[in-house]
């Protein structure tokens, strides 16, 4: 699970992925969302990647997802 320490270096990973990315608060709203699951992946201690969905109910919604350009094939 992303907790507050990560965040720096999810906002790094977004701006490097995308045109109009989400905002460090928009972020921070996301681990206190109580619908939100949000999930960092981590290569020897660094954050490369990140996934948020929120679960309502039976479905889940995938709000945002990104991989480290450098650890893209």
């Amino acid at each position: 699970m992303a907790e507050v320490r990560d965040l720096l270096r999810v906002v790094e990973i977004e701006g490097a992925s995308y045109s109009f990315p989400w905002s460090f608060s928009l972020f921070a709203r996301e681990l206190e969302n109580p619908f939100s699951l949000f999930f960092v992946w981590e290569e020897e201690g660094e954050v490369v990647g990140y996934a948020c969905y929120w679960l309502v109910e039976d479905e889940a919604y995938l709000a945002n997802i990104a991989i480290d350009p450098s650890w893209r094939k």
